[in-house]
């Protein structure tokens, strides 16, 4: 109830601390996890904003009409590159240390697509089936660096399709950006393109800085859905495809063997370089991936799908401590636009 609630956390602070500055004090300096002081009294005072800007969209005639506006230019570059997946970083590295002056914009707060994001965590395509390894460059390179972080990957070894960990992956993607020089934009998503006549010469972006432009000498189009190259024009085709959204479940290395008895349910998935974590891919049904309301309709069905999947895991003798980690951030859309 409420005053035991109280309680609690009367009794929390006092636990915390002789009193509430010296309390929270102790716990910012252990760096312990703990919410935000709302009793703040050193924080800069907030600037007033507000009053009519002129670039608010308006309704004529019954159409919601957009004004004619200047967009401001964030920066310019010799190279921007349009995606922070696998393909946008090593793209960017790439030209990087050629020497050309190199942006990246990502729409997430982290690098790496559907390979982190998207939890699709397994390199797939790593060798051929002679065995050869085919994928070497900067990518090879990102995988000797997790090489080298304990419980970053497993399955790296000959004729092997390598597992890796999200957060080893995404750490190592901004180590090496920052040495290559990278200008990296997070939270900023791709809207248009900045023509001349027939010839790119930069893109829009969105973000909570408002509407921003980057100009760049080459644009490199690494969205993964063809946004840049669509809005500039370019003829292409739009593909339905499986959409899906995988997944992380916990403590198989805790299901009771005996109980079990040698039955395994569905859905177990495939190892990760985390003990007892496994992720769980998922095909989902043929669907349009740059149609807002299917990705809305898809991502609600497939949470519900998981959970219920993981129930059922559950409901199973000897996995009854498995539970569901974590669901993908990012939805798994594998195709939708392709350059004709």
């Amino acid at each position: 109830d409420a005053m035991s609630h109280k309680a609690t956390r009367r009794d929390f602070f006092r636990t915390a601390g002789v009193g509430l500055a010296a309390g929270w004090g102790a716990w910012l300096a252990a760096r312990e996890a703990a919410a935000d002081p709302v009793g703040r009294t050193d924080a800069k005072p907030g600037v007033k904003v507000g009053g009519p800007t002129g670039h608010a969209a308006r309704i004529e005639g019954g159409r919601i009409i957009e004004p004619q506006q200047e967009i401001p230019l964030l920066q310019q570059a010799d190279v921007l590159v349009v995606g922070g997946g696998p393909a946008g970083v090593c793209a960017a590295i790439a030209a990087s240390r050629a020497g050309a002056k190199t942006a990246l914009v990502e729409r997430y707060g982290h690098l790496g697509g559907l390979w982190t994001g998207g939890l699709v965590l397994v390199v797939l395509g790593h060798w051929t089936t002679c065995k050869v390894q085919v994928c070497q460059g900067i990518g090879e390179e990102m995988m000797k660096r997790l090489d080298g972080i304990e419980g970053a990957v497993c399955n790296r070894k000959p004729g092997v399709n390598p597992t890796v960990d999200a957060e080893a992956l995404k750490y190592v993607m901004v180590q090496m950006l920052q040495e290559a020089g990278v200008d990296v934009v997070l939270h900023c998503w791709g809207v248009d393109a900045v023509m001349d006549g027939t010839t790119i010469k930069g893109a829009i972006f969105e973000s909570k800085s408002g509407r921003q432009a980057i100009l760049a000498k080459a644009v490199v189009d690494a969205t993964g859905d063809g946004d840049v190259f669509a809005a500039a024009g370019a003829e292409h085709e739009r593909r339905l495809y499986n959409i899906g959204l995988p997944c992380r479940i916990g403590n198989l290395d805790k299901v009771d063997a005996a109980k079990a008895q040698g039955k395994k349910p569905r859905g177990l998935g495939s190892v990760t370089p985390v003990p007892g974590v496994n992720w769980v891919n998922m095909t989902g049904p043929d669907a349009d991936g740059v149609d807002v309301k299917e990705l809305t309709r898809l991502e609600l069905a497939h949470r519900q799908q998981i959970w219920k999947q993981v129930q059922a895991i559950r409901a199973t003798p000897g996995y009854e401590k498995v539970y569901l980690m974590e669901t993908a951030p990012q939805l798994g859309v594998r195709i939708t636009r392709v350059l004709a």
